[in-house]
């Protein structure tokens, strides 16, 4: 798998995950923190990837 096709799985990810929290009601102090780890562990993927 390319990594362009990872990043977008990735992102799909993401948004599915924003749109079931916002569904939900979850604050949206608590919604940055996910995403703001969300990218960290992304950045860490990506970067030991081949």
């Amino acid at each position: 798998m390319s990594r362009d096709t990872v990043s977008r799985l990735n992102f799909g990810a993401l948004l599915f995950l924003v749109a079931q929290l916002v569904a939900f009601g979850i604050n949206p102090e608590f919604l940055l923190n996910i995403l703001f780890y969300f990218e960290q562990y992304l950045s860490v993927v990506t970067w030991h990837s081949p």
